[in-house]
């Protein structure tokens, strides 16, 4: 096989890797990886019954696994409590012309998916629920009093951890 594959330019593994698909054609593919202790939407109860019962407010994801692994004894990876997790950041700026400024912006973080963004001069709380509103927006349509509270927890595309309330203007 290996000479028929190299005389047609083919590596040897994509030749392989066909053959073990047409075996497993009509079965349904199996999720990677190891069996998890504790599911996502469990994890996800959990983040938010340790954020709920920090002094803190706005605890990053590295503080939440450790409250996990070392607080309560659930052996959960960082990188999972990561992409559980949501959240805005903002960065202060420079420009030429209007001279400093802050980007906001509210990162998916189990994807890298950007939801929402906003730039102002002055950054405050206020501006930095400006892309969390924006992307409720662009999935929901509205940021109305009366918007379901059903939809935060899975909100368009994953699991959100942080309650959304929209101030009046």
């Amino acid at each position: 096989m290996k000479a028929v594959c190299s005389t047609l330019c083919v590596p040897l593994s994509s030749f392989y890797e066909k053959k073990r698909r047409k075996r497993s054609r009509g079965r349904k593919p199996e999720k990677r990886g190891p069996v998890q202790a504790v599911s996502d939407e469990k994890l996800l109860a959990l983040i938010r019954e340790d954020l709920a019962s920090s002094p803190f407010t706005g605890e990053g994801h590295r503080k939440v696994w450790a409250g996990m692994n070392f607080g309560k004894g659930i052996a959960v990876s960082r990188k999972r409590v990561l992409r559980i997790m949501w959240g805005t950041d903002g960065a202060r700026v420079f420009t030429r012309c209007e001279g400093w400024g802050w980007i906001f912006v509210n990162v998916e973080h189990w994807n890298a998916e950007v939801m929402g963004w906003h730039v102002c001069k002055k950054g405050d709380r206020f501006a930095a629920l400006e892309p969390v509103s924006m992307g409720i927006m662009s999935g929901f349509g509205s940021v109305e009093r009366g918007q379901p509270k059903a939809c935060l927890s899975g909100w368009i595309t994953g699991p959100s951890i942080y309650p959304i309330t929209s101030r009046s203007r």
